[in-house]
């Protein structure tokens, strides 16, 4: 296993691609602060646009952060598939079981590395820049946030060990999640338009309506355990069903 972890660690540190989209994320945030603080200026009345404590809540957000991860996760697990690398892995000794935890653990730890280098740059520059606003539970919503990068990343992850191939990777890392909750918005609207006092939301199931609820500057106990919940729930079923299907994949 040493042999195996010592050549996921070079792969990682080889991977320009992390590089690149890390470099995208920072950017991204970078402009969208520069927005929030011109568009500050432009209005009157003393409301807070840009605040510290609402712009690091915004980190992952503000810097497409899921986009990319779906980006890095793909290009990372489809690798040694693409370039035929597995087959002397698995010739080596190592079971599906092996491979396919490792690469987990590795491309988890670093989502979480890449979510938390987001959250400080955002943190730094709303410090730096922004006006002080409500801070009493920005640490609770970042750990929250950072719980559901492992329901994300074990997302991508799934798909893209179950695929095995890049280009279908991507694609379904990046459109899925998109498509996904524009279905249950518009389950929730006929739902809605065609059963008079309901009060029942389909997106309540999905990550968007966990951000828009941690985003608040208030949040309730019960946001948090759904968010946790949530992000154990989809990763825990996406990261077993990713398990049985590789496993009975040939290389």
């Amino acid at each position: 296993m040493g042999k195996l972890f010592l050549f996921e660690t070079r792969k990682l540190i080889k991977q320009k691609s992390i590089y690149i989209c890390l470099a995208i994320a920072v950017a991204l945030i970078i402009l969208t602060a520069l927005v929030f603080a011109m568009s500050e200026k432009l209005i009157e009345g003393g409301e807070i646009i840009f605040g510290t404590a609402s712009f690091t809540k915004g980190a992952l957000t503000n810097s497409s952060f899921f986009l990319l991860l779906g980006v890095i996760v793909s290009l990372f697990c489809c690798d040694d598939y693409s370039n035929g690398t597995i087959k002397n892995i698995y010739a080596k000794g190592f079971s599906h079981t092996q491979v396919y935890f490792t690469k987990y653990l590795f491309s988890l730890i670093l989502s979480l590395v890449l979510a938390a280098v987001c959250i400080l740059v955002s943190y730094i520059i709303g410090a730096a820049f922004a006006r002080r606003d409500d801070c009493g539970n920005l640490g609770a919503v970042m750990v929250c946030e950072l719980v559901t990068v492992i329901g994300y990343h074990g997302i991508f992850f799934a798909v893209s060990m179950m695929l095995c191939k890049v280009g279908g990777s991507l694609a379904i890392n990046i459109i899925a999640p998109i498509i996904f909750g524009i279905v249950l918005s518009l389950l929730t609207v006929l739902l809605q338009t065609s059963v008079e006092n309901t009060k029942i939301d389909f997106g309540y199931i999905w990550f968007d309506s966990v951000y828009n609820e941690l985003g608040s500057a208030t949040v309730k106990a019960k946001e948090y355990v759904r968010a946790v919940l949530m992000s154990l729930i989809y990763a825990g079923g996406f990261v077993t069903l990713g398990y049985f299907i590789n496993r009975r994949k040939e290389v």
